[in-house]
């Protein structure tokens, strides 16, 4: 009979302003056994260090964001050394589930990466780093070992699915109280989409259908392997970066998929006293932009000057697409869809235009505005500026924008120390308020 050990610390002030926090570890085994629960002090252990909590992100590498905590504990009597490395416990899984509460509220869970795992015998101390689990995504393969039959891993037919739908299903594989519905999947993409309505004999047209309404083709996503996806990370990353955005999980129950270079001002929150400032760029210019459609034709859309300089360039082949009249032809097609509920005019509409209104341009096919998009924000030196942010306390959230002595501020890091109540916040500067 399956089953676990846990281990609570004791509520404890961790830094001079009177922050509390107490770590819980939950070991599991599929091993006969019965369910045990310790006090930490029970078993003469104590926190050697509150460490770290951390989140970081890189447009140019366009990697998933896990966030991650380093706890490091003393280990007086060596029951923890028995339970990562006793035979006893040889059953035991290493990758214990850890849950930290800061001031009474859960601020992270994760699990033990098993690799990160060091015991200091000498010192009688185990140090590790947990993160979500995200190996859950990158390990889920999408395609058999021929590299051709899909795996389905969803149960999809090649259809048309909500993207928050497609978003939920991935997460969960993480832990399956994520959903979107619920409130622990943040997602925020601000563009505007222009359909028609599939209906000829009554033909209508909708403004302003808005990202979560969106639809996209599973096709491309699940069943084309010449597509280059092989795992359900993968898929999330193409996702992220088609649609313009970055995505990753705070914890093992809280994840997110959000615009880059978007200031959410329903969605902010107020530093410290700051201790330090430094201003740099961190992102190289970029004079040329080509996005590729393939949506019944291949089209390349472009925007600025190709000056054939290494790394001055940038190619997207996005998934998603639509177009309408595209160069004059009186020609659309579209792989987004919507079923919008709104009166007057309910039914299923195709996507063939839309517009981000912080991005020159208008309304335009997709391809042409993820072109406008990434010139917009990467050939301008101010939109390469990434600056970082040391202010005083540690209840800061990533998923919040703030400003700072007048300036608009995304974050894209974030590094919170309990014991020196103090969080580091790299992030995109989007302007003056």
């Amino acid at each position: 009979m399956a089953y676990t050990i846990t281990l609570n610390s004791s509520t404890q002030t961790v830094n001079r302003d009177g922050d509390t926090a107490q770590v819980t570890m939950v070991f599991s085994s599929d091993g006969a056994g019965g369910n045990a629960t310790f006090t930490m002090a029970f078993k003469n252990i104590r926190v050697a260090s509150w460490g770290d909590l951390e989140w970081s992100y890189d447009f140019e590498d366009a990697l998933l964001v896990p966030g991650t905590y380093k706890l490091k504990l003393f280990d007086f009597d060596g029951y923890l050394e028995s339970l990562f490395f006793g035979s006893a416990y040889a059953d035991l899984e290493k990758t214990a589930l850890v849950t930290l509460t800061v001031n009474g509220d859960v601020k992270y869970i994760g699990t033990i990466q098993e690799d990160s795992v060091a015991y200091d015998v000498g010192e009688r101390s185990v140090q590790f780093t947990c993160d979500p689990n995200i190996l859950a995504l990158n390990q889920t393969e999408i395609y058999d070992t021929d590299g051709t039959t899909p795996l389905n891993p969803f149960g999809y037919g090649e259809t048309y699915r909500l993207i928050t739908d497609l978003l939920d299903d991935i997460f969960q594989l993480i832990d399956p109280s994520i959903s979107y519905a619920g409130g622990s999947l943040m997602v925020v993409q601000d563009w505007h989409f222009w359909a028609e309505r599939y209906d000829p004999a009554d033909y209508k047209v909708k403004e302003n259908i808005v990202f979560t309404e969106l639809r996209q083709l599973t096709t491309p996503l699940y069943f084309d392997p010449t597509k280059g996806l092989t795992t359900v990370g993968d898929v999330l990353r193409k996702l992220a970066v088609d649609w313009c955005c970055f995505a990753g999980l705070i914890h093992s129950q809280r994840a997110f998929f959000k615009k880059l270079f978007y200031y959410d001002a329903t969605n902010t929150q107020t530093l410290g006293t700051v201790k330090n400032r430094i201003f740099g760029y961190k992102y190289s210019l970029i004079d040329y932009v080509e996005a590729t459609n393939d949506v019944g034709q291949t089209i390349v859309y472009t925007q600025g000057t190709n000056s054939h300089i290494t790394d001055r360039y940038l190619k997207r082949d996005t998934l998603p697409g639509f177009y309408y009249d595209y160069a004059g032809s009186p020609t659309k097609g579209s792989n987004i869809m919507a079923v919008p509920t709104s009166e007057p005019y309910p039914g299923t509409y195709y996507i063939f235009k839309a517009s981000d209104t912080n991005v020159p341009g208008g309304l335009v096919d997709f391809g042409q505005l993820v072109a406008n998009f990434w010139y917009h924000y990467r050939h301008d030196l101010q939109h390469s500026r990434v600056d970082r942010i040391i202010a005083h306390g540690i209840d800061y959230d990533f998923l919040k924008d703030f400003t700072d002595d007048g300036r608009l501020y995304q974050p894209i890091g974030m590094k919170i120390s309990l014991a020196n109540n103090t969080t580091e916040i790299d992030a995109l500067y989007l302007g003056e308020a």
